[in-house]
């Protein structure tokens, strides 16, 4: 099984795409799971300004070369056009694709169940709420998987005690923009979800990749940054994004056996291999004792202007954290607008 990371083609790049994905034989045969960083819209659908969206045709040539596509709608990009989400869903499983990150009507939060071999698997995605709440849903009541941090915990752990021979994974959305490092409540975060039971905790949203590390004999990957979302295109061709983003990682799990797949994307071509390696070869979380990353996070991040630094994921102190960054952001959006 092999986890990659942000997917949003447009029209422009998709048989581009598509040819690049032909040559990728280190996913032929294999599970592949992926971030799907945006809806499915037909093209003769209208776009919005500073919107993602995927062409129809995104995923065909990874259903070609690979044994099974399975994808998470957990980001905060499915509520840039909330009417398609369903019909996003909806096109996707009739493809034979699996779908997990969605809340189920009741509220209920599911995984994506499925076997390979003699080995059951369990998918639970998650989207920091932090981004849907600076980027709501107001058309309708579809809902990503968005809730508390602390009831995602309980909500898993259940699961993984209703079915402990279930190998469990979690594949979060989280985190700022073009960050470096991950913060220290997300560290805690996928600590106590192995904790709890979890085989592994896979990281999305940065747009570039941040290091890795073995847990307690299982792997935690923060983020595997963007395995396609190209530059010049999006957001009226302003999105551009800075050489660290053209670097990105794969996560390789085969039994206990966890390799880094290397690939460099967007550049002349959109996505390249480069080279495999073992965890312990790759840039690893810079300490694994969680008060020293704290001061180590403080003293090394790159978003500093406004935003608090999230050392747990529960408490009132979070609280107080997340209500501040919600209205940065909003503070933000709401300058960017007039000036524009």
């Amino acid at each position: 099984m092999i986890f990659l990371g942000d997917l949003a083609c447009p029209s422009e790049r998709v048989e581009y795409f598509n040819q690049a994905i032909d040559s990728l034989s280190v996913l032929s045969d294999e599970i592949v799971v992926v971030n799907l960083e945006a809806v499915i819209l037909d093209r003769h659908q209208v776009l919005k300004p500073e919107t993602l969206y995927n062409h129809p045709m995104v995923l065909d040539a990874l259903r070609h070369r690979a044994k099974k596509i399975i994808v998470s709608l957990a980001n905060n990009h499915m509520y840039d056009y909330p009417e398609a989400i369903i019909t996003t869903r909806n096109r996707l499983e009739q493809q034979g694709i699996g779908v997990f990150g969605l809340q189920e009507p009741n509220g209920d939060i599911l995984p994506y169940e499925f076997r390979d071999g003699n080995i059951e698997y369990a998918l639970f995605g998650h989207c920091w709420n932090l981004y849907s709440k600076t980027n709501p849903n107001k058309v309708n009541d579809i809902k990503i998987v968005d809730i508390e941090y602390s009831d995602f915990i309980k909500n898993v752990t259940h699961y993984i005690e209703q079915n402990p021979r279930r190998q469990v994974y979690c594949f979060m959305h989280w985190n700022y923009d073009l960050e470096k490092y991950p913060f220290p409540m997300h560290v805690k975060l996928s600590r106590d979800l192995i904790d709890a039971g979890v085989s592994g905790v896979i990281g999305s949203h940065s747009h570039r990749p941040h290091g890795v590390e073995i847990y307690k004999g299982r792997p935690i990957a923060y983020c595997l940054g963007n395995f396609y979302l190209p530059s010049g295109i999006y957001f009226d061709s302003k999105l551009s994004y800075p050489e660290c983003s053209r670097k990105s990682i794969g996560i390789s799990i085969d039994s206990d056996n966890y390799k880094i797949l290397q690939f460099d994307t967007d550049t002349d071509i959109p996505v390249r291999f480069v080279s495999s390696t073992g965890f312990n070869q790759y840039d690893s979380l810079p300490n694994d004792n969680l008060k020293q990353y704290i001061r180590f996070f403080k003293k090394n991040r790159v978003k500093r202007l406004l935003v608090p630094v999230f050392n747990n994921y529960n408490g009132r102190a979070y609280n107080i954290k997340n209500w501040l960054a919600v209205h940065r952001v909003k503070l933000i959006k709401g300058i960017t607008k007039l000036l524009r």
